[in-house]
C-alpha cells in the first residue's frame, strides 16, 4: 500500500459515510427486512451447522428496522468503486463478489428488492460526492502568490 495514503484515506472515508448515511435513514425509515414478514427456508442446505449457527445468531443479534437502504449494498459498491478508482485490478477482483452480495442479501431473505436497489442509489450519490469533492481538491498556494511579504503584519 506504499505511495496509496491519500486513496485509502479516501475510500476509507467513503465507505465509512456511506454507513452513517444508511444509519440516518434507518433512524427515519424504519423498515423490518424479509426474514420478519416471511417464514424462513427449512430445506436440507438450511439444517447444516453452520446455517443453523448464522440464524441463531441472526435470531440473538439482528437490528430490526435497519432494512432501508441495504447498508449491505450501498457499502460494498462504494468499496469496489473507490478500488476501481485507485487500484483497478482490486476493483475487477471485488466486482464479482459485490454483484453476488447485491443478489445474496435478497436472495437470503436480508433485504427486500427495493432496499438493494436504495443501496445502489445511495453508493451512485456517495461516488458522486466523492468524485467531484477529489476534483475540486483544494490546491496549496504559496504564500508569495497572494502579495503578501514575509514577516510583515497584515
Amino acid at each position: 500500500m506504499a505511495g496509496r495514503r491519500d486513496a485509502s484515506r479516501h475510500t476509507i472515508f467513503a465507505v465509512m459515510a456511506t454507513f452513517y448515511l444508511c444509519y440516518v435513514v434507518f433512524l427515519f425509515f424504519p423498515v423490518a427486512g424479509p426474514r420478519y414478514a416471511f417464514d424462513g427456508a427449512h430445506n436440507i442446505a438450511t439444517a447444516v451447522g453452520p446455517a443453523r449457527f448464522a440464524a441463531w445468531l441472526l435470531d440473538k443479534g439482528d437490528s430490526w428496522g435497519a432494512a432501508f437502504p441495504s447498508s449491505h449494498v450501498a457499502a460494498s459498491v462504494v468499496a469496489t468503486g473507490m478500488a476501481l478508482r485507485y487500484w483497478r485490478a482490486l476493483g475487477l477482483v471485488l466486482l464479482p463478489f459485490t454483484a453476488g452480495l447485491i443478489l445474496a442479501v435478497v436472495y437470503g431473505q436480508f433485504h427486500y428488492a427495493v432496499d438493494a436497489l436504495a443501496g445502489l442509489m445511495v453508493a451512485a450519490l456517495m461516488l458522486g460526492i466523492m468524485q467531484t469533492a477529489e476534483a475540486t481538491a483544494p490546491q496549496r498556494v504559496r504564500v508569495g502568490d497572494y502579495g503578501v511579504e514575509s514577516g510583515s503584519s497584515v
